[in-house]
């Protein structure tokens, strides 16, 4: 009798315990909810991003004081919400890095971009340069890794150009198409656009690209 006695306190310590500690959460979560509200997140944007209610309350106003003194708006930090859940000491690395490339006033537009990694962005600025482009004409070019640039690269020549270039040969191969093709459209269609938006557009782009010489 003893010992069934003893765990149904135990029990009833630990339903109070459990109590205790999800009125605790929901008050976080509430707390931290009227905040992310109060500075421009929509409830779509708080239910897509979960993640930002369980994050100490202070920690997010940091955050939030950190972009704002960059610049955003709390529009455009409503708009990047991934920004507040990621940790201050990375963003403010992040930020030092795109330093390096870009002004205040870009960082400011391509907001995102605080959200990748530094080696990212480097990888990218190197990988443009052996391209001979100017990652200027559109900070996106550096959002993405390498890697997935040259696949869509190498998916590009052969759905448009019908051109299987070997993995070794596609930055030689890329510069020489960038050489003869290199506005801003064709840098985007090539390094920023899906797979499956040129799968869709494929005949037309073949129009545009496939001229004599170009699939060779």
């Amino acid at each position: 009798m003893w010992d069934r006695g003893f765990i149904k306190l135990k029990l009833a310590f630990t339903l109070m315990e459990n109590k205790a500690l999800v009125e605790l959460a929901s008050n976080l979560m509430g707390a931290n909810h009227a905040y992310l509200r109060s500075i421009g997140l929509s409830a779509e944007k708080i239910a897509q991003n979960p993640a930002l209610l369980a994050h100490k309350p202070e920690a997010l106003q940091r955050k939030h004081e950190f972009l704002s003194s960059l610049g955003l708006s709390d529009k455009k930090i409503a708009s990047n919400p991934q920004l507040l859940g990621r940790n201050l000491d990375s963003l403010r690395k992040n930020y030092e890095n795109l330093q390096r490339y870009f002004e205040t006033g870009t960082i400011g537009v391509y907001a995102h971009l605080l959200g990748s990694n530094q080696k990212t962005i480097d990888d990218n600025v190197e990988f443009l340069a052996r391209l001979d482009i100017d990652y200027h004409i559109n900070p996106l070019l550096l959002d993405t890794r390498v890697g997935k640039k040259l696949e869509k690269l190498k998916a590009f020549f052969k759905i448009v150009l019908d051109d299987d270039v070997p993995d070794d040969c596609l930055e030689d191969r890329a510069r020489e198409f960038y050489q003869q093709y290199g506005t801003v459209q064709t840098i985007s269609n090539t390094l920023i656009r899906s797979t499956n938006y040129v799968l869709r557009n494929r005949d037309r782009l073949r129009q545009k690209y496939f001229t004599s010489g170009s699939g060779s």
